[in-house]
């Protein structure tokens, strides 16, 4: 037997799916209005059916401009290069004409998820900021956009926005004075360095000599050395020069305050910054300080096989190390150098590890015993251990026993120590500038501080005085959509029991008293309270439209009445119905834009001075027979609710030149 050819009978197509297909708040309240009309129509019933006219109209106005197009969706950077703190973006949302809302789901891992139904006609671009404590290459914002028609009728697809990262680069903090290397080498520069020269303080009076300047003659002391004017002396000072400073970064170790996320096998919390994450930050900081007052810095890496940057000064060179700090990271597998990196003569050198192994400690031994000033700045973030293991605390007290001698053989060898994370290191680093010669064997106050933060296993509490690192740990991300004044979603809620109350009222539910119904008017009492509750709790569901129902059902047991009540009536029911399609959009926490709203309301009125017009007509035409009924009010009030009607729909459609898409414009 054959099997089947390509010329065989090929799978019939999959059906053509709707882009835009009606949502069920407007399919509802179409079902349940035009139920009322058909009853209204039938039985003779004016009041009923003006109920329903409203809702019905209105949807299929809604329906009757429908979109026809796709949405698009993206997230940019804001800018290029981001300063650490804040990740800025710009969400773009395109709908076709038609569209008049957009839900947006903006998200980003580990910040949380924010809902906003924004007002979007045409072309809208929304400012994202991520409040964030990370540094380094980070992705943006995730975005699902569904947009929406004309009265919240129909909707999309939602769309889902590509993802896209952002090199954030790490924010200085203002330091006080450093600390400078035991001999400055060069040759200008803002700092007294021990050569004779010019610029400099007092270095000595000496008797006038072949060179010397007349402007350096000491008048006072050759008066009083010498009377007669025999011999001349003149004020020798120092020489002013730069400093040659180093910045040497251990990318090696990227660890968060939780110790068990230290073996990579879960992650750290985006809301904790790591070492790496201090690190920059304390790197950055340093050479800002530096730059500012004319040293010469460089950059360093002990975890990574590249080009060094080497030592310069200027705004250039601090745009250079802030970028590559942004660019450090763990490179795959560590290798150990055999020799620390070659550095130049007289440099100090600042070394920014968290101290976990032998390397970064070798390293500035070896630099020390070279001659240099050797400062190491301890950057792991202050330890959380509460949600540890007994085991894990135990292996976490080896660990910094280990790293407590380690950093004691530091301070031995003369390398002086700076916590950044859970010291301060504004006062630490002034205290080191105020040093004349290296500290052997001994600590300052930074050491103490930091050997009793490690042997007693970081269990201090945070003081007011801790590093900026432990208090940006403390914030919890948030994603934070710019849009114009917001309402939660909520407050619709409540809107829609409020309207549902007047309803009740308006209607005569409420009126419960012996008749020939009198039966059946408790049971559409709880019938319409339950659906009232309904609609609270869910306002996409059937509840509006059997609200509808009920009322049209009270009405039928009353004789026909079209007088001022039935304008109010008309009027509560139409905006339940409205309300009830825009919380049916949004949950409890969403953020609904003010101006959406405004924008339904207008919507609203102009159908709404249309029903008042018919309602007071109506009115008119039964109150005409019955003197003292005041038809001719009613005629009047029916005319002037159609010239409102036009006005504000002539108003609508006039837009001036230069109006844009967006509120506000």
């Amino acid at each position: 037997m054959s099997g089947p050819t390509g010329s065989g009978p090929r799978a019939a197509d999959p059906p053509a799916v709707d882009p835009w297909p009606r949502t069920s708040a407007c399919a509802i309240a179409l079902t349940a209005g035009l139920l009322l009309l058909l009853v209204g129509a039938l039985g003779g019933r004016p009041d009923v059916a003006l109920v329903a006219a409203a809702p019905v109209v209105g949807a299929a106005w809604d329906l009757a401009r429908r979109p026809a197009g796709s949405v698009r969706a993206s997230v940019r950077p804001a800018d290029e290069g981001q300063t650490g703190g804040e990740l800025r973006s710009v969400l773009h949302v395109e709908g076709p004409p038609g569209t008049d809302a957009a839900l947006l789901r903006v998200r980003r891992p580990g910040s949380g998820t924010v809902e906003v139904l924004v007002r979007v006609t045409g072309t809208r671009e929304l400012p994202v900021t991520v409040r964030t404590v990370r540094t380094g290459p980070q992705e943006l914002v995730h975005a699902d956009v569904q947009a929406l028609g004309a009265g919240l009728a129909t909707i999309a697809e939602p769309v889902r926005t590509e993802p896209h990262s952002v090199m954030v680069l790490p924010a200085p903090r203002p330091l006080g004075a450093l600390p400078l290397p035991w001999r400055l080498r060069g040759l200008t520069g803002a700092h007294e360095s021990r050569r004779p020269g010019d610029g400099g303080g007092l270095r000595d009076v000496h008797p006038f000599s072949a060179g010397d300047r007349l402007r350096r003659i000491d008048w006072r002391v050759t008066a009083r050395r010498a009377p007669d004017l025999s011999e001349l002396y003149v004020r020798r000072s120092y020489a002013l020069a730069d400093a040659v400073v180093v910045l040497v970064v251990d990318s090696r170790d990227d660890v968060g305050p939780d110790p068990a996320t230290w073996g990579g096998m879960r992650p750290v919390r985006p809301e904790d910054a790591t070492s790496l994450d201090v690190a920059r930050e304390a790197a950055a900081s340093v050479a800002q300080q530096l730059v500012a007052v004319g040293d010469r810095v460089g950059l360093d890496d002990l975890g990574a096989r590249r080009r060094p940057v080497a030592p310069g000064g200027g705004r250039r060179q601090l745009a250079r190390i802030v970028h590559s700090l942004a660019l450090t990271r763990p490179e795959g597998e560590v290798r150990t150098r055999v020799r620390p990196p070659q550095l130049p003569s007289g440099a100090l050198v600042v070394v920014f590890s968290t101290f976990l192994d032998d390397d970064a400690a070798q390293a500035a031994g070896s630099w020390r015993r070279a001659g240099h000033r050797v400062v190491a700045v301890d950057v792991l973030p202050r330890v959380r251990d509460t949600t540890l293991s007994d085991q894990e605390r135990l292996a976490l007290r080896l660990v910094s026993i280990e790293r407590a001698d380690r950093l004691a053989a530091l301070t031995a060898a003369g390398v002086e120590l700076v916590a950044w994370a859970t010291g301060d290191p504004w006062v630490d680093l002034g205290q080191l500038r105020a040093a004349v010669a290296p500290p052997p064997g001994r600590g300052g106050r930074a050491v103490s501080r930091l050997a009793e933060t490690l042997t007693t296993g970081w269990r201090r509490p945070v003081t007011p005085r801790a590093g900026l690192a432990a208090w940006r740990s403390s914030r919890r991300e948030r994603v934070l959509v710019e849009v114009g004044a917001t309402v939660p979603g909520g407050v619709l809620r409540g809107a829609v029991a409020l309207l549902g109350v007047l309803v009740l009222l308006l209607s005569g539910l409420t009126d419960v008293g012996p008749g020939g119904s009198g039966a059946l008017r408790p049971l559409l009492l709880a019938g319409a309270v339950a659906a009232l509750a309904l609609a609270v709790v869910r306002p996409a569901g059937i509840a509006p439209g059997a609200l509808l129902v009920v009322v049209g059902v009270r009405l039928l047991q009353d004789e026909v009445a079209v007088d001022l009540r039935t304008c109010g009536l008309v009027l509560v029911v139409h905006l339940l119905v409205r309300t009830a399609a825009l919380a049916a959009q949004a949950r409890w926490g969403t953020r609904v834009e003010v101006a959406l709203v405004a924008a339904e309301l207008r919507a609203l009125a102009v159908l709404q001075l249309g029903a008042q017009a018919l309602t007071l007509t109506a009115a008119a035409v039964l109150a005409s027979g019955v003197p003292g009924a005041g038809a001719s009010w009613f005629r009047l009030g029916a005319v002037l609710a159609a010239l409102a009607a036009v006005g504000v729909l002539g108003l609508g459609r006039w837009r001036p030149a230069g109006t844009g898409s967006e509120p506000g414009a």
